[in-house]
């Protein structure tokens, strides 16, 4: 006779009674008599989830049984193994010296053999025991923070369900994922060719101390519609300062320029004859110079020719200067102070000289 399997059994039972409450539920709403009907298989259905959900633990402790009576087994045969091993390193040297016969060496050879054969199979049998415990664990693939959980005991759960019991996000290392437009696709595959590229991750709230990492990934395809390429870059977040779904700004450094001359970028100006500054010399006048800018950065330019390290260069004020207009050198602490103060009294005052600043 063959025995039903009590889980397809259980499952036809659970879907035959779910249809069955869907119809009685109808009923019920037509006739109230049909009420004591939809409660008792309702309790019925009840029992079922209390019955799988009490199987649960009891599988695990079978489980951790078997597996506990399997090892017990091994360890047993694998001393008795060892006996007869030793039993035939001694009837070798007895036999050599023809104190006992050929066949009972082969006889005790034999026997260690078959021990040999049933550790073996011991060894097979706790393997899969410890299958069987597993099913009795999820694990997750990855080293990271449990969410809140999806599912609960007692709820019902499908075979192949696309419903996550929960979701767990990877911390250390984590990836931190950005765009850049197209234009510099170029530069960033050269830069990258040549080795790691370094990133840094800031935080609005917290400017001075970014999180260092390194560029990890270039998307095979530009997103049409941004003009973008996708990047993403690996943290090793050691202090677990970068969080999952965080918002920071990645900045990524391609090579590093050394000895440049940088100025404040307003003090470039553009005139018929292209870039150019507003130079002060030794007796404090001015004098205009064309120059040739690099990159451009973060409010700073570099300037690859025309200017010298340790020239001051104005800032403000260019279109009130022309060749030759003397300036005076001001502090930057005390205009600042100045200004409040005028603010202060509710008048304004404009600036008729211009302001320099040094290239560094």
């Amino acid at each position: 006779m063959e025995t039903p399997d009590l889980e397809e059994e259980n499952q036809k039972f659970v879907v035959d009674n779910t249809r069955a409450i869907q119809l009685l539920e109808q009923a019920v709403a037509r006739d109230p008599k049909f009420a004591g009907a939809y409660w008792a298989l309702t309790e019925a259905n009840m029992q079922l989830y209390r019955s799988s959900v009490a199987e649960a633990p009891e599988y695990r402790t079978r489980a951790e049984a078997a597996l506990k009576q399997a090892e017990a087994n091994l360890a047993r045969d694998a001393a008795q193994l060892n006996n007869w091993r030793e039993q035939v390193k001694r009837y070798r040297e007895l036999v050599d010296k023809q104190y006992v016969s050929k066949e009972q060496y082969d006889q005790i050879k034999t026997n260690a053999d078959a021990a040999e054969a049933v550790v073996d199979a011991d060894k097979a049998a706790v393997d899969n025991a410890k299958v069987q415990l597993s099913y009795c664990y999820i694990y997750s693939p990855v080293n990271g923070r449990v969410g809140s959980y999806l599912v609960n005991e007692g709820n019902l759960v499908r075979v192949n369900d696309g419903a996550p019991l929960v979701v767990i996000n990877q911390i250390s290392p984590i990836f931190v994922s950005f765009a850049v437009p197209e234009q510099y696709l170029t530069a960033l595959k050269r830069h990258m060719a040549s080795g790691k590229l370094l990133l840094d991750a800031s935080f609005p709230s917290d400017e001075g101390r970014p999180e260092q990492g390194r560029l990890e990934f270039i998307d095979n395809a530009v997103d049409r519609s941004t003009g973008t390429v996708r990047l993403k870059g690996v943290f090793s977040n050691g202090e677990r300062r970068l969080w999952p779904g965080q918002f920071v700004n990645a900045a990524l450094t391609l090579t590093t320029q050394g000895d440049a001359v940088v100025i404040p970028s307003e003090s470039i100006q553009v005139g018929p004859e292209g870039q150019q500054v507003f130079v002060v010399t030794g007796d404090k006048r001015v004098e205009q110079r064309l120059v040739t800018v690099g990159q451009t950065q973060q409010g700073e330019s570099v300037i690859t020719k025309g200017l010298a390290a340790g020239e001051m260069v104005v800032r403000e004020g260019q279109f009130l200067l022309g060749p030759g207009a003397r300036v005076d050198i001001k502090d930057p602490a005390k205009t600042d102070e100045a200004a409040k103060g005028e603010g202060s009294k509710g008048r304004a005052k404009s600036k008729t000289k211009g302001e320099e600043r040094g290239a560094s």
